[in-house]
């Protein structure tokens, strides 16, 4: 599961990716906001515990907020749009 939250009307982006099981798995959390992205550096996801968070802290905004898990073969996956506002 991949969730994105936010704070502090947009100063604070938390993205959290919770695996159920193994199997290997490189990726970078990130998030994206008024159509810029902002990525981790490659996490190894492989091995539990199965919880992975990364933080930011941006410029304040009320500008949607969406969480991304980037995986290293290249598939994006998005968060539906968090609202700091």
């Amino acid at each position: 599961m991949l969730s994105v939250r936010t704070v502090q009307t947009g100063n604070y982006v938390a993205v959290n990716y919770y695996r159920s099981g193994g199997g290997s798995l490189t990726a970078k959390l990130g998030y994206e906001r008024s159509g810029s992205s902002t990525y981790s550096s490659n996490i190894n996801m492989s091995n539990a515990p199965f919880h992975y968070e990364r933080s930011w802290s941006p410029s304040a905004s009320c500008s949607a907020v969406y969480g991304k898990l980037l995986t290293s073969g290249g598939t994006l996956y998005l968060t539906p749009a968090a609202d700091p506002c």
